[in-house]
């Protein structure tokens, strides 16, 4: 444990204290600080150094390393302040929107298990990104790699302590951090998914290892004098790692390509250079860090750390506001605040504390309270848990909304049936096949927008989606030819050029949209998939080419799920240049990432003489009516207006004599 003389830092507190608010103003809106959620990083630097610090100390005192009396205190510390939390979400949730309740179990299940971070890497549960809710329990994912830190690393201590000197110790630690990092950098040029890096423990372990290796460098001395040398190295550095700090929050969004190619290292060393400062010297920075206001919420921060993510998420649509906004930001630091004390006060310190044990001797003393009404409570309570067990056990996968009731289609969509007549007001006539000719420099320009008057022009899903399942539809690989409705998914007969067939790679709004593309273009290839990021689409892009099923005109729609890099983006257009033609769809998500992405979008296709952006965000603009009630995906009015947008951009594109 830390001796009496490092037992508190006051300015290690202010540490804390940028750090949550920093993940708290990235939770709000990642657009005002993009790079927040580095806040992160920082808790885990000096989590590493911490722990280490009071090991060491430990083993110097009294030659050993006692496990059962660290990892007691370790679970008295973090077990019941988390395990309020999960309890409250578990209740909310069944009070509130049951059918939430089964895919909360698990997540719950992976909580007390401390084993979330790989939880949502194996169900691909992106940070960044999500189209629907995410989950109450997502940020939960560090916790569970600082306590698989905390369970190993007392052991490995232990082991290497009595053994080996301090100096190689050191580099040992530096060395298997410089190993964690690097396996992310080549995890990451070799193309692996961001949530496999983003939550990951073995590519996330550099943080906690570089404060680790922190602490047999730079053992707190406040109060005493050191080297003028060392305490200009060390103020220098300081100064410059708050700075860098600041700048990394603002700038340093999870779509750049820096993020695992050195930006998280820099935030990394950056910590440890703010950490060294905080326990080395005393200077007007580290005292504003240690100072009364930052004190208090580093105190807190572990508790406001989890209670905030759940209030961010839920507050705003339970006061009807759009969250990101001006109005919902005090209510949610307030209701932040407010349940965080109270878990401080009433959950986290008696545990740590031990005072939980004097409860009972508290509550007896309570005037009023007889035997009887304590028993009484004792009992309610333990009739609520059972209740909430049961339910929490029992509860069944929701069925999924219309939107979503399929996940993924891969096929070759197909109209058989004579032309219908034209969407009111759309340029575009069903008709014959496109031939698409070689497209203009590419520009943002609206596109004539169609109105929709006739919304029965494309068959409903929910007609087509029971007939589709009872057919064992899946793929154009594995069936033949199949006539329904007018449509055929399957063989895209072989007499058709691939200049006439289109391919659409997307996400769930594409999904939406397969047989009004099918209807404007005649025969679309498609393969869109529920949740699918940027990396997603390349894949799939790439197999088609391997493949040699990637035809020439290729519409794309991505944004939807989270942010896009600006890297990924322009390898995609890359690999399509200057072979195919592209028809890039932007997005239309209430979510902080929509203007962003649009921007984005728009910016990288002038680039590209191959490249149409078409404007879905303003040509939807105000039409409340094509989208469901999560207004991002299609109803079957909004499909036929979608697929005559593109269908739109496609026709501009004509030779003169097509």
């Amino acid at each position: 444990m830390l001796s009496r003389s490092t037992a508190y830092l006051p300015a290690i507190d202010g540490l804390r204290a940028l750090a949550v608010t920093a993940v708290f103003a990235y939770h709000f809106n990642p657009a005002l600080v993009p790079g927040g959620y580095l806040g992160v990083d920082l808790f885990f630097v000096i989590s590493g150094y911490l722990i280490t610090l009071g090991l060491i100390e430990e083993h110097a005192a009294t030659g050993q390393i006692g496990l059962r009396h660290f990892w007691l205190r370790r679970a008295k510390r973090l077990i019941p302040a988390v395990g309020a939390l999960v309890l409250a979400m578990l209740a909310l949730t069944a009070l509130t929107d049951p059918v939430r309740l089964s895919t909360l179990r698990s997540e719950a299940l992976a909580t007390f298990v401390y084993v979330t971070n790989w939880y949502f890497v194996f169900r691909e549960q992106p940070y960044f990104e999500t189209i629907g809710q995410p989950s109450v329990l997502r940020h939960l994912w560090s916790l569970a790699v600082e306590e698989q830190f905390y369970l190993i690393w007392p052991i490995v201590l232990m082991l290497l302590l009595p053994r080996l000197r301090h100096s190689f110790v050191f580099m040992l630690i530096l060395a298997t951090a410089i190993a964690s990092a690097l396996l992310a950098y080549f995890l990451d040029i070799g193309g692996a998914s961001l949530d496999r890096l983003y939550y990951a423990t073995d590519t996330r372990a550099s943080a906690l290892l570089v404060g680790a290796a922190l602490a047999f460098i730079c053992k707190p001395v406040l109060g005493r004098r050191i080297g003028y040398t060392e305490e200009a190295t060390i103020g220098a550095l300081g100064i410059v790692g708050l700075v860098v700090a600041v700048d990394l929050f603002l700038f340093l969004d999870g779509s750049s390509t820096l993020l695992f190619r050195g930006g998280l290292e820099l935030m990394t060393l950056t910590s440890a250079a703010l950490i060294a400062l905080c326990v080395r010297m005393e200077m007007p920075v580290t005292q504003l860090l240690g100072s009364a206001p930052l004190r208090w919420l580093g105190l807190r921060s572990y508790s406001i750390y989890l209670w905030h993510w759940p209030v961010v998420l839920l507050l705003p649509g339970a006061l009807g506001l759009r969250d990101g906004t001006w109005q919902v930001l005090a209510p949610q630091i307030a209701l932040t605040l407010l349940a965080a004390e109270l878990s401080y006060q009433f959950i986290e310190t008696p545990f740590r504390t031990g005072a939980i044990w004097q409860w009972r001797t508290e509550v007896a003393r309570w005037p009023g309270l007889s035997r009887a009404g304590a028993l009484a409570g004792a009992v309610a309570a333990a009739g609520g848990l059972l209740l909430l067990g049961g339910a929490t056990i029992a509860a069944r996968a929701p069925e999924p909304p219309p939107y979503l009731a399929v996940s993924n289609r891969s096929g070759i969509f197909v109209s058989d049936i004579p032309p219908a007549p034209a969407i009111a007001g759309s340029p575009v006539t069903p008709a014959a096949p496109l031939a698409i000719a070689p497209l203009p420099i590419a520009t943002a320009t609206r596109v004539p927008e169609p109105t929709v008057d006739a919304p029965d022009a494309v068959p409903p899903a929910a007609i087509l989606e029971p007939q589709l399942a009872s057919s064992g539809i899946q793929s154009s690989s594995s069936i033949a030819p199949t006539a329904m409705h007018g449509f055929v998914v399957g063989d895209p007969a072989a007499d058709r050029p691939a200049a006439e067939i289109v391919t659409a790679v997307g996400d769930s709004v594409m999904l939406g949209s397969a047989y009004a593309l099918a209807r404007v273009f005649g025969v679309v290839d498609l393969d869109a998939a529920a949740g699918r990021s940027v990396d997603s689409v390349i894949r799939v892009l790439r197999d088609r080419a391997d493949a040699g099923t990637l035809n020439t005109n290729v519409v794309i729609q991505i944004g939807n799920n989270g942010i896009i890099r600006d890297d990924e983006l322009h390898l995609l257009l890359d690999f399509l240049a200057p072979d195919h033609r592209v028809f890039l769809v932007n997005v239309r998500v209430p979510r902080p990432w929509e203007a962003p992405n649009n921007a984005l979008l728009a910016r990288v296709a002038r680039r590209y003489p191959n490249t149409v952006l078409v404007d879905w965000h303003a040509a939807s603009d105000g039409k409340t009516n094509l989208l469901y009630d999560d207004h991002i995906h299609l109803k079957p009015e909004g499909a036929a207006f979608y697929a005559g947008l593109i269908a739109a951009a496609a026709a501009a594109g004509r030779t003169p004599d097509s």
